[in-house]
């Protein structure tokens, strides 16, 4: 019989983040940026890393031109996040192969940790807040857009194939891919649609009979997932961020108190019988007449635009002003970044899309990869105890032990620094479940 090996740091810090790697379900598919220069220097809390944002150009027309200056731009994507999974071993757990040990100890580890980082970004993506409230601090604000039928697991029969706000199956996840088509995401396999457990189960049973290949098939039989379909990679996430709605507009239509003109908030008219209601951040909605345009044609798209609401606030009677996000930019002859056809004015309507008062509604998500940034740094390796440092498509873990000889236990822990932020959020799109 062969004899056992003491593991060593490295065996467990390799095996470590190749289980965390292959556990994430929501970032596994999303950019992701390591900087080289905290592989020098060691990160902290608090760093950043830049991301380069695209360039936009305004596109003139005749023989004459006026040069236009190249302003590019980035998002600081903020470390603020140190995930830590806290571990003690005897000498003897240490001499198990390495097999073993994953199976005992690293997996269950990193399977939470995984889980912790997939709701910290999600709920990000949707709020601009982590799970537990701490502001993203970067990034250009959560998902704007949403479709689908709040309270109503997509993939369920019934529901318009023509409305925006459906869930019939396909048509939502076609929907979705609409949505990504008009604003200028690229069909370059890079696409992935993201569902909770409850859209997974539905959509399978629902779509299966649309797929021709009988490998995909089979694999959908086999696995219970949807696999590749409808132009994007399905995502089965038990972390998908549920958004519950406020008791917001539930008696009396809300309109816009004056037109817009700048900043990043709208002022409301708030009914007397609105006072008190709530809206909650991650909240969507759109105002009567004003369009969405496309990014790169800056034309009317015929579909509303939606803005998310990025604070919590209760309403109140008169007006009251509202944080949102985008800032509305309005589309007109050398603008490059307009998302909208005209800008919201006194009494136009407004449509809450996120769901009606008190909504619980998982927000199933649809997006380009450069929608969303993860990036995680090196960070320092302590010189009074055992440290190792390993990193793996973008995700960097490190490891430090210390060992206690009146014991013979190691006390372990296993660290992530990282940072999430939304750089493009007009390539990703919410499905409300």
């Amino acid at each position: 019989m062969a004899a056992n090996t003491i593991l060593t740091d490295a065996k467990i810090t390799r095996e470590a983040l190749s289980v965390l790697h292959n556990t994430l379900g929501f970032i596994k598919n999303v950019s992701r940026d390591y900087d080289a220069q905290f592989a020098r220097t060691g990160a902290k809390i608090g760093n950043t890393i830049n991301v380069r944002l695209p360039n936009r150009y305004a596109v003139q027309q005749g023989p004459a031109i006026v040069p236009q200056a190249t302003a590019e731009s980035s998002v600081a994507l903020t470390l603020n996040r140190q995930w830590v999974v806290p571990l003690t071993f005897s000498s003897a757990e240490l001499t198990l192969s390495i097999d073993e040990f994953s199976d005992r100890y690293i997996k269950p580890a990193i399977s939470k940790m995984a889980s912790m980082i997939d709701l910290d970004c999600y709920t990000a993506a949707i709020t601009g807040k982590y799970a537990d409230g701490v502001a993203v601090g970067g990034g250009v604000g959560p998902v704007n857009f949403t479709i689908g039928t709040p309270g109503t697991t997509p993939g369920t029969a019934g529901g318009s194939a023509t409305a925006l706000l459906q869930y019939n199956s396909p048509a939502v996840y076609l929907n979705a891919q609409r949505i990504l088509d008009i604003n200028a995401a690229p069909r370059d396999k890079n696409r992935t649609i993201v569902i909770d457990p409850a859209a997974n189960a539905m959509s399978v049973g629902s779509l299966t009979g649309l797929f021709n290949p009988q490998s995909i098939i089979s694999a959908q039989y086999k696995n219970g997932l949807m696999g590749n379909g409808l132009g994007a990679d399905f995502v089965m996430d038990q972390n998908v961020y549920t958004l519950t709605a406020g008791t917001q507009l539930n008696t009396t239509a809300a309109t816009m108190q004056a037109t817009w003109t700048s900043g990043a908030a709208l002022s409301w008219t708030v009914d007397s019988s609105d006072n008190t209601k709530t809206l909650k951040a991650g909240s969507t909605f759109t105002v009567a007449d004003c369009y969405h345009v496309n990014p790169e044609t800056q034309q009317s798209t015929g579909v509303l635009a939606q803005w998310v609401v990025t604070a919590d606030v209760t309403l109140t009677t008169g007006t009251k002003s509202i944080s949102i996000s985008p800032t509305p930019i309005v589309a007109g002859t050398g603008v490059v970044n307009g998302n909208c056809s005209v800008a919201p004015t006194s009494g136009k309507a407004i449509t809450m899309t996120s769901g009606t008062a008190a909504t619980a509604s998982p927000q199933n998500l649809a997006f380009h990869k450069e929608a969303f940034v993860f990036g995680t740094a090196d960070m320092e390796l302590p010189p009074d105890v055992q440290a190792h440092r390993e990193t793996m498509d973008g995700i960097s873990i490190r490891f430090l032990r210390q060992y206690n000889a009146m014991s013979d236990f190691s006390v372990y822990r296993l660290d992530v620094l990282g940072g999430f932020a939304v750089t493009r959020p007009d390539q990703a799109v919410r499905i409300a479940g």
